[in-house]
């Protein structure tokens, strides 16, 4: 690529300040966590029938909210300057078209890294299509040049992806990639839900998730989801790409599939149970090709207990979640992942190396101190080493390069403290994330102390005595400000600046502390993560 044409893309914004996506129409509200935060915050009460755990939210489970109609109801922009085309009016399936464009405009600096600064901007468009009620065709093409911190350059040279966005190009400035995302939805009824789509999901109710987030790049799936009574059943296929050490185009990457299974059960007004199961295969081995295993369109939830628990060829994870609404304000909630274990190992807490296991607790605390609109969270995250990794690297439980559940993959402990107020069209945030994680060492391959998913577990270091932190220790600190303004509503343009720290030691080695700053304007259609 060139170098950066910052009159190019100044023009560029300044012809699209006003456009963008019309979420008001969309089934389905963007996986942005200012905006998904400050909707829980709002629906999140005893009694909700929303199931908070399952994002992104359909809007028609939180447009009837009073915070929610006030603030993305009308837009004073979109509604007077951007037109919408429909045709068949008189219908009963009216049809709605629309295209609009994208962008994002944020420039900072890195103390004592980039002279020149940091920089992110993307351009790209919207395209809509609306028939009826039922029928939601989206899809949205991203470009973006960029150059990141220290730490972040270092994260895309090693792993050859930009965090979350897909294969790192790199020019002379920093790196390009692209972004696509979109989705055909069908809702014959209020019951059931397809969806034929690229983009990301996320399963939990925590900050972070053992079973399935948005961390890793866009990935095309088909989903099923059934809601009656007090349940939410999720299926979902996904084809996925093996990269791991494949250093040429994407085209030439390795593919793969997961299913996944997702139940969510609103028992009381205070308790939600979800139970959760994924499977991961490889598309083709060194012997035969095999493609899709019409096995896993079984829609039934854990219909391979047996073959689970004297270890499957395939890569299979169990779970579950348990959510407790204490009071209207207080909920507690917890989530625990199971690759693989022995009852005999775990009973005799020999640190055998197949106890492979991820486990969460956290608690909310909405409207804080009487203060509404503030919610205070804090939860621990806890990954036994060699979880979500296989004998056979290609069915990791992985995407691009990048775990499918939490950022760091494996060997770990975490803490996560978050703060966040909504007041109208303003959000703020404040985030500190505490990590202790074990590590290989960089200069021998054969290395394996349980962190890198994407190594086979077959080549552990030992056979007991494993540890969650084993390996070179790592301690990262993380902690970031936040605010955001509300600029358009319908299309999530805010005005947005933030203050963060990251510092790592190493086995007592302290690496410089980064300090970084930001400020610009961004559209909020999905989260970019920095705090690995």
């Amino acid at each position: 690529m060139g170098v950066f044409n910052l009159k190019y893309h100044v023009v560029l914004i300044a012809l699209f300040c006003f456009s963008s996506i019309v979420q008001a129409q969309h089934h389905y509200v963007p996986l942005y966590k200012s905006v998904n935060y400050s909707i829980m915050n709002e629906v999140d009460t005893l009694g909700s029938p929303v199931h908070t755990s399952i994002r992104p939210f359909r809007v028609k489970d939180v447009d009837s909210n009073a915070w929610y109609q006030s603030t993305y109801g009308s837009d004073i922009f979109l509604d007077k300057y951007v037109p919408e085309f429909t045709f068949n009016k008189e219908s009963n399936t009216p049809i709605k078209l629309s295209a609009f464009p994208i962008f994002s405009f944020v420039s900072g600096f890195e103390s004592d890294y980039n002279d020149g600064g940091t920089f992110e901007t993307s351009i790209g468009a919207n395209f809509s299509a609306f028939v009826g009620s039922k029928l939601d065709v989206n899809l949205n093409l991203i470009r973006s040049h960029s150059i990141y911190p220290l730490y972040i350059r270092n994260y895309a040279f090693n792993n050859q992806v930009i965090p979350g966005q897909g294969f790192a190009h790199a020019t002379d400035w920093g790196y390009h990639y692209r972004n696509s995302t979109g989705y055909i939805s069908y809702s014959p009824d209020d019951h059931f839900n397809f969806q034929l789509g690229r983009g990301k999901n996320f399963w939990g109710e925590g900050y972070r998730t053992m079973m399935l987030s948005d961390f890793a790049f866009n990935y095309d799936y088909l989903k099923i989801t059934a809601e009656f009574w007090k349940i939410k059943y999720s299926i979902m296929w996904a084809y996925m790409k093996d990269i791991y050490q494949i250093e040429n185009a994407p085209s030439s990457f390795n593919g793969k599939y997961t299913a996944f299974h997702h139940v969510s059960w609103n028992i009381t007004k205070r308790l939600n149970v979800q139970v959760f199961e994924a499977v991961v295969w490889q598309e083709q081995d060194s012997l035969v090709r095999r493609g899709f295993d019409v096995t896993y369109l079984n829609p039934v939830i854990f219909y391979r207990p047996a073959e689970f628990s004297i270890g499957s060829p395939d890569n299979v994870l169990l779970g579950g979640g348990v959510n407790y609404r204490v009071s209207n304000k207080i909920k507690l909630y917890s989530q625990i992942v199971f690759d693989e274990f022995k009852i005999d190992e775990l009973r005799s807490r020999s640190g055998w190396w197949g106890n492979k296991y991820a486990a969460q607790l956290g608690v909310k605390y909405r409207d804080a101190f009487g203060k509404e609109g503030l919610s205070l969270q804090a939860e621990g995250n806890y990954v036994r080493p060699f979880t979500y990794s296989h004998q056979n690297p290609q069915q990791a439980y992985g995407h691009y390069n990048e775990p499918l559940a939490h950022p760091s993959g494996a060997n770990f402990w975490e803490a996560v403290f978050l703060a966040n107020y909504h007041r109208n069209r303003w959000y703020f945030e404040y985030k500190y994330v505490y990590r202790q994680q074990g590590m290989d060492d960089p200069q021998d391959p054969t290395d394996n102390n349980g962190s890198n998913i994407f190594l086979s577990n077959d080549l552990h270091n030992s056979e007991y005595g494993n540890e969650v932190g084993q390996g070179i220790a790592y301690t990262t600190h993380y902690s970031k400000l936040y605010v955001s303004w509300l600029l358009s509503s319908k299309s999530n343009l805010m005005l947005e600046g933030s203050l963060s720290v990251w510092d790592q030691d190493r086995s007592s080695t302290l690496h410089p502390r980064s300090f970084m700053a930001s400020l610009g304007i961004r559209m909020g259609i999905f989260n970019q993560y920095g705090d690995f």
